[in-house]
């Protein structure tokens, strides 16, 4: 299109005040996004391209559990084919949305070959006309400046999302982690219960001979050694139970690390101990972790979206195109290699003027995606505090009800060892001693089950703080 002087001006100063108001906009979008994360979250770190973060955690995930076994487990779930293969797709992906971004800011070249046959009127009162036959060979390059910042805000959403959708694996391998070490903690419960119900069941057996000593010397009856047996009998299905149950968490660990029983039977050794898990440092203080991977994501793709509506609102605004041209033509083709260089710039402005509302509700769209998108992470952060606040009132409160039963189970061992002299006496029937030997096994067993929910517990709490496991983060370890 052409325009006169007078128009140009015109049009010139109309662009620099609509760039300058809208411009004006996004910078003041932009400052009540930030103030509203702040104040909603309660944090001032959003993770980004241009910003760091201001602290740095200390503990790993996998620190936190006193157990040698808890490294090899790590290992082994981060090294299966399922999470290798998602860290490798996300680093590819990532790589690849960023390459493709960047191509916006750079030139673009063409060659073309070419011929253009028309007719030109040699006498146009007589109408003769010749034929003729143009043959053309050049270069094209162009550029289309990114004078409003789309291309750049383009290349920022990009790489946020791809980091977002990398952040978002290793999230999965921090949860397939924490998953395992839950299930070999639960394995060593099961195989601590297993040894009480075998002393259980060996110390019901002197009962029953106890029991059967006194029927032969005429002091018990024959109900006394029918109770005895039958609780013995219980104890050994119960004993049976458990010990098929170790058998199963060894099967849910051997799916969760991806080797197979032998194998891990090898590098983890049978244990009559749980694995303790300490907690975090600055528990009670400190906040939802923003370098939870998840949460970092959510603040990436919360970004990625606001810097999508900027540049889909940079739409609206005029855009300029370069273009240089190199060419050589002739009518004859054996000759256009030798024919003389012509060269050409040119420069487009186009104006975008009306398409039916279309880019107005496109911008609309992309600012209530963003919006959107910030709910979305001020909810994931919301619920973390939440999530994070219940897992330490609820260790709380483990601990409480371990003390408690440790002091219940000190009592009811003294109990059976005052009700085992007093039936030798014959003093009290073997009903008194049975009860009371049950309970306390029932005490022993339900310490080393609350234990074990205590350690699930804090691995679970570890995670909500956003402790990393053990091995190299993503991003350093593999890209």
């Amino acid at each position: 299109m052409t325009l006169g002087a007078s128009t140009g001006t015109i049009v010139r100063v109309t662009v620099v005040a609509v760039a300058v108001t809208l411009l004006g906009a996004c910078a003041t979008i932009d400052a009540a996004v930030r103030r509203s994360a702040s104040s909603t979250t309660g944090r001032t770190t959003v993770i980004g391209a241009d910003e760091k973060h201001t602290s740095a955690t200390p503990e790993s995930l996998v620190s936190l559990v006193g157990d040698p076994a808890a490294e090899i487990i790590a290992s082994l779930v981060h090294a299966t084919p399922q999470l290798t293969a998602a860290r490798v797709a996300a680093l590819a992906e990532r790589r690849a949305a960023a390459g493709s971004a960047w191509a916006r800011l750079l030139p673009d070249a063409s060659t073309n070959l070419g011929a253009d046959r028309n007719n030109q009127a040699l006498d146009a009162t007589r109408g003769t006309q010749r034929t003729e036959t143009r043959y053309t060979v050049g270069l094209t390059a162009g550029i289309t400046p990114d004078i409003w910042g789309a291309a750049t805000n383009t290349i920022r959403a990009t790489r946020a999302e791809a980091d977002a959708a990398a952040l978002a694996t290793l999230r999965s391998t921090e949860r397939a982690v924490a998953q395992a070490l839950t299930a070999y903690i639960q394995l060593s419960a099961a195989i601590q219960t297993r040894a009480i119900h075998d002393e259980r069941v060996r110390i019901l057996a002197v009962i029953e001979a106890l029991v059967d000593e006194r029927l032969v010397r005429g002091t018990a009856g024959v109900d006394d050694l029918s109770n005895a047996r039958s609780t013995l009998y219980a104890a050994q299905a119960d004993a049976v139970a458990s010990a098929t149950e170790v058998d199963l968490l060894w099967f849910d660990l051997e799916a969760l690390v991806g080797s197979s029983i032998e194998e891990l039977r090898e590098a983890i050794t049978e244990r009559d101990a749980i694995p303790m898990v300490a907690l975090p440092r600055s528990l009670d203080t400190a906040p939802a972790s923003p370098h939870r991977a998840d949460l970092m994501a959510a603040d990436l793709r919360a970004r990625a979206a606001r810097y999508t509506a900027y540049a889909t609102m940079s739409d609206l605004l005029p855009s300029l195109r370069l273009e240089a041209d190199v060419f050589r033509n002739d009518t004859d083709v054996d000759k256009v290699w030798d024919a003389r260089t012509n060269w050409g710039i040119t420069g487009t402005v186009t104006v975008p003027l009306f398409e039916g509302g279309n880019r107005s509700a496109q911008a609309l769209a992309a600012f209530s995606t963003a919006q959107a998108r910030e709910r979305e992470r001020d909810a994931a952060y919301h619920a973390a505090s939440v999530e994070r606040t219940r897992l330490i009132t609820q260790d709380r409160g483990f601990r409480a009800q371990r003390d408690r039963l440790v002091q219940a189970q000190a009592e009811a061992d003294a109990t059976v060892e005052a009700f085992r002299r007093r039936y030798q006496d014959g003093t009290i029937d073997v009903e008194a001693l049975l009860t009371a030997q049950e309970h306390a096994s029932t005490l022993r067993a339900q310490v080393v089950a609350l234990e074990a929910a205590q350690n699930v517990n804090r691995v679970a709490l570890a995670l909500a703080c956003g402790l990393p496991v053990s091995t190299p983060t993503l991003m350093e370890n593999e890209s």
